[in-house]
């Protein structure tokens, strides 16, 4: 469960602490499950016109690294699915 106004996260009814990117990306899987988001859709929303100027989506990597297993510690399924030469997919598998 994900309050928007508080920025918490529940997994099993305990707290999972996000970063503020990773909350935001969490929050843009939500907002498209079942939808193949490629690595530079996603670093365009989490850094937005920031993003020209990184050398690598090796962050964007990071990020969902920290997030899958933030939420897999608390007891989540892994929702997070890695699509080959395209990039990433949040949903049943």
């Amino acid at each position: 469960m994900v309050q928007s106004l508080s920025r918490k996260v529940f997994v099993k009814e305990q707290e999972t602490l996000l970063s503020r990117k990773e909350y935001d990306l969490l929050l843009y899987f939500l907002s498209n499950i079942d939808v193949a988001l490629t690595k530079v859709s996603i670093a365009e929303h989490l850094w937005g016109d920031h993003m020209d100027s990184a050398d690598s989506l090796d962050m964007v990597y990071s990020h969902i690294k920290n997030l899958r297993r933030k939420l897999i510690e608390k007891g989540s399924r892994d929702y997070i699915r890695s699509i080959y030469g395209i990039g990433y997919k949040f949903g049943e598998v």
